[in-house]
């Protein structure tokens, strides 16, 4: 078992991968409760794959990896929910572009809800009057999701934003899409995917590392897996996008608004974890509703309300999304693109929004579980940086934001999704 320092902090990390390759990581924390996640390393992006050594790619329909993980819960003896809420445990999954996540909250009984955990994920339990009965509740999720404002947006963005990437395609996936899911395709993605050498698990809380580590191999004992590396068959992003301007409808009477730049990350000359950084700070002191500029929208009436500001990695890219309710949208979109080109980050708002980043960080360790919630999107984007992350906000330099902020600048590809009322 390898002891992992997280930065600048007391919390230790504790770490052991299995002969089965799956990699276990443990929080242990002074807390009531106990958080479990189990990752799998595939998500709705991942479309066309192999294994090493295989010559032909294998393709799925869009949407098999969130309807994999609908389908993950059913065992032959009944839904896997209802066995943790037996034990007083609540779980929940969830899947995104690159990884889903399963979860599970418990107060007590460790050794029960582990093994299960494990049991439930690693046991496929799957048949053509499942996927049919399962595809009709999907799809009815997938309407809804087409009435909700803020996946309308999403939705119009990410088609817009991305032309060769299939984060351009909705996680859930589309109606036609969904209809053309077969047993065989959820057959296939479980079988390359769903295997401990492709998975994560996190343990936070009350614990203590040699047990949770005991009871993953004496759960997994029972079944030989052969590790094996898979491949992924993409096409590069570019760096065009389709439409500049789109608007959808809606039905709230005022107007919502999102604006995205799309800088390639190949301008940027340090870490993921850096830029991370780099781009949070930036955005925090010129951008976020405790800047400056925020007071101006709000006080001169461009905005409504608050103002989302936030930076996302792709693998090529720095994606950058303000939003915000606002009754003059074309002015709200001139504002943002003035500002961006204008920016001018202060060194000692600099220094101030960087002790605020220290602290939180801190803070976040005064419940273990509290780290557990983001720590599979993080882990996923920056690998074992994660660790390091408060050291890396301690190091990094006003002249390496002054840098993020003279690329932004020059930033000009860019998409405005309005969501504006039905007439």
């Amino acid at each position: 078992m390898k002891t992992i320092n997280i930065a600048t902090v007391e919390n230790k990390v504790y770490k052991e991968t299995l002969d089965n390759g799956l990699t276990i990581y443990v929080f242990p924390g002074e807390t009531k409760g106990i958080t479990m996640n189990l990752i799998v390393k595939y998500g709705s992006a991942m479309n066309d794959f192999r294994f090493k050594g295989e010559k032909e790619y294998k393709h799925l329909h869009l949407g098999v990896a969130h309807f994999l993980e609908h389908l993950t819960f059913k065992m032959e003896d009944g839904d896997a929910n209802d066995y943790f809420a037996s034990l007083g445990s609540d779980a929940n999954a969830f899947t995104t572009f690159d990884h889903t996540n399963y979860k599970v909250w418990t107060a007590s009984n460790l050794k029960e809800n582990l093994s299960y955990l494990l049991k439930y994920v690693l046991t496929p339990y799957y048949n053509e009057e499942l996927v049919e009965k399962e595809k009709g509740i999907i799809l009815e999720e997938a309407k809804r999701c087409l009435d909700n404002i803020h996946r309308k947006i999403s939705y119009a963005v990410n088609e817009n934003l991305f032309i060769n990437d299939n984060r351009k395609y909705p996680v859930i996936g589309t109606i036609s899409e969904i209809e053309s899911i077969t047993l065989d395709d959820i057959e296939t993605a479980y079988n390359y995917f769903y295997k401990p050498y492709n998975m994560v698990l996190a343990v936070f809380g009350n614990v203590d590392p040699k047990e949770v580590i005991s009871i993953a191999k004496e759960s997994l004992s029972n079944k030989e897996y052969e590790v094996k590396e898979i491949e992924y068959k993409t096409e590069k992003e570019v760096d065009n996008i389709n439409k500049s301007s789109v608007e959808v409808l809606d039905k709230n009477e005022v107007p919502l608004v999102s604006i995205n730049y799309k800088i390639p990350l190949n301008k940027f000359k340090m870490t993921r974890k850096e830029l991370d950084i780099a781009s949070y700070l930036l955005t925090s002191c010129e951008l976020s509703t405790t800047s400056d500029f925020y007071e101006y929208l709000r006080d001169n009436k461009i905005i409504i309300g608050g103002m989302s500001n936030y930076c996302q990695l792709t693998d090529d890219y720095l994606i950058y999304t303000s939003s915000a309710n606002t009754n003059t949208p074309d002015k709200y979109i001139e504002e943002i693109k003035n500002k961006i080109m204008n920016l001018n980050i202060s060194e000692e708002d600099f220094e101030r929004k960087k002790r605020a980043a220290i602290a939180k960080f801190i803070l976040v360790f005064d419940n273990i579980n509290d780290y557990s919630r983001g720590f599979s999107h993080e882990y996923i984007s920056y690998g074992e940086d994660v660790f390091i992350e408060n050291q890396v906000i301690k190091d990094i330099k006003y002249e390496t934001v002054k840098e993020v902020q003279e690329i932004f600048k020059t930033a000009d590809v860019v998409v405005d999704v309005t969501a504006k009322k039905e007439s």
